[in-house]
């Protein structure tokens, strides 16, 4: 496939199979579908406009639930929140609700629908506010209440709609936790179908072209033997392959650099690139010696949702 320019590429399959073609543009990647990172590339000294989450730097006032009422809102189309706590049923979110708002110190919690359960979620986030999201959670996370930390393990939960779990449930890596359960932590991320130029948000048929790549992207990957799923978000879609546990990415005893696995590092020999559809992502960095090199983004480890 040759290369084309950011402005003028269309989605296409991933494939391990070519050589993947440098783009020179940094991709958002996990961060922005709110996955803690746990990154093996070194961004620094890109040659993007903005690094990291910046150009999703928010714009808009923060929104809030009404903390005047025990509100029991559906997730929206592309709404994110910050999960506090999750429940069977509506009314055993209510009743947490409550203490959540007067002795846990967030009064605007409210109650989001998901699925058949609930949730208790504070914050409202569009795609282009992720990164007030990210700073929001890491407050909340650290939040002292009565001597504890209640809220150190929330997260930011994309919106649950329908149409973001796609055509195939066991290739939706929302549902890997409650397939193979909590022991499932982490999942090598190999690729993203999305705009290039991450300023202006694609229109419906756009988005339904990168979710139908990303899906055929992991068919073609299941069809070589891998574990993959695809990751619907709002704005984008991502493609991941693997199921990895703490015993893969050991990082106790207070290690500056994780242990990896046997099986963990030869799924990374297997996928070395974070490609953007189906395109590498070329990337600079500095040497010890301080010089410029350029290099391909490489995979990321990053946690399941």
């Amino acid at each position: 496939m040759p290369t084309q320019k950011p402005d003028q590429m269309a989605p296409s399959r991933q494939t391990t199979k070519k050589r993947p073609e440098p783009v020179v543009l940094v991709l958002i990647g996990a961060a922005a579908l709110g996955l803690a990172g746990c990154s093996g590339a070194d961004t620094a000294g890109t040659d993007a406009p903005s690094r990291d989450l910046d150009t999703y730097r928010a714009e808009a006032a923060e929104v809030l639930a009404d903390a005047r009422s025990p509100r029991i809102d559906s997730a929206t189309s592309d709404t994110w929140s910050i999960v506090l706590a999750s429940a069977k049923t509506v009314e055993e979110a209510s009743a947490r609700l409550n203490a959540i708002r007067t002795t846990g110190r967030l009064p605007e919690a409210y109650i989001e629908e998901r699925g058949a359960g609930a949730v208790i979620a504070v914050g409202r986030y569009g795609p282009d506010e992720m990164e007030r999201g990210r700073r929001d959670l890491d407050d909340i996370r650290a939040m002292l209440v009565e001597g504890g930390r209640p809220y150190a393990f929330s997260f930011l939960a994309p919106p649950a709609t329908s149409e973001m779990h796609g055509s195939n449930p066991d290739h939706d890596l929302r549902n890997v936790k409650r397939r193979f359960g909590p022991q499932a932590r982490y999942t090598l991320q190999i690729g993203v179908y999305a705009k290039p130029d991450r300023r202006t948000r694609p229109n419906s048929r756009e988005i339904a072209q990168f979710r139908q790549a990303a899906e055929e992207a992991v068919r073609e990957l299941r069809q070589q033997g891998e574990q993959a799923f695809y990751y619907h978000a709002p704005t984008m879609s991502m493609v991941t392959v693997g199921i990895f546990g703490d015993a893969d990415h050991d990082t106790g005893n207070g290690r500056q650099k994780a242990v990896e696995s046997v099986r963990l590092r030869q799924t990374r020999s297997r996928h070395p690139h974070n490609l953007l559809n189906g395109q590498g992502i070329r990337m600079y960095a500095r040497t010890i010696e301080g010089e410029q090199v350029m290099q391909l983004q490489g995979s990321s480890l990053v946690e399941i949702p």
